[in-house]
């Protein structure tokens, strides 16, 4: 079963900061300073699922929604290439990701890396390995966008979605089980465990939550390519419409994100 919202979630207090830095969220100039004609970077982070989705979601779905918020520029960043652009991969800063592939699609999109105030990161491993190893990379990762995006104040995290059709790796109920780590992730935060803090990384909180186990609950299997993990047309914009319906429902996505 997908996890619940009760899992997905975070305490009072947490909330409390999460919106807080949220408000301070505002068009920035290529410097990094208020500005106002300046942007708001909203940049997707993730595997190559990501960067299918993000055709329908940055191309088509965003610019239809009616209420965007002016300056708000969502920046497709997922990466189709291999090798795989998994946790293990990018846990790494000197990896291409970050140093050449990030950076060029960020540019190529009108957007300066101060500008960047907000990521959503959807990803997974593809190899099992224990709960409290996957929340790790998860905050390498964090660090790491911190590190190269100082202005960045959010990060909403999503997991891989269903994977019982995928005939390599992973499979389920691995898939499923890696949102569990992002529920850590933000629980450490919120505990104010070290290495989680503002100025190490951005605010965390669960984001888009697209895991649904099969046929009866909205992933048939004709959303997959013959491989069961990478999505056909209807599967991208399926994921995509979770991320849609996702940021109309967050109050602190919605709250810069639109007027």
């Amino acid at each position: 079963m997908p996890l619940t919202a009760a899992e997905r979630s975070t305490t009072a207090e947490h909330e409390a900061v999460l919106a807080a830095q949220t408000a301070l969220i505002e068009r920035l100039g290529p410097t990094g300073l208020p500005a106002a004609n300046g942007k708001i970077g909203v940049v997707l982070i993730g595997y190559s699922n990501v960067e299918q989705l993000g055709v329908p979601l940055v191309v088509q779905k965003w610019p239809a929604l009616p209420n965007r918020a002016p300056g708000v520029v969502l920046v497709n960043g997922g990466k189709n290439t291999a090798p795989a652009n998994t946790l293990e991969v990018i846990q790494d800063p000197a990896n291409v990701y970050w140093t050449t592939t990030l950076p060029g699609k960020i540019g190529g999109a009108g957007v300066a890396a101060l500008q960047v105030q907000c990521v959503l990161i959807n990803e997974c491993v593809l190899n099992p390995m224990p709960r409290a190893d996957l929340a790790q990379l998860w905050i390498k990762v964090l660090g790491i966008v911190k590190a190269r995006y100082p202005n960045c104040r959010a990060a909403f995290l999503t997991p891989i979605g269903y994977c019982a059709y995928c005939n390599t790796v992973p499979q389920e109920p691995d898939a499923h089980d890696q949102g569990f780590a992002i529920a850590d992730v933000v629980a450490a935060q919120a505990a104010g465990e070290c290495g989680m803090e503002l100025d190490k990384v951005p605010a965390v909180k669960f984001g888009a939550y697209y895991w649904a186990d099969g046929e009866a609950n909205g992933w048939p299997c004709s959303h997959y390519n013959p491989d069961g993990r990478h999505f056909t047309v209807a599967g991208a914009n399926y994921a995509a419409d979770h991320f849609i319906a996702w940021m109309q429902a967050e109050p602190l996505f919605s709250g810069f994100a639109f007027v």
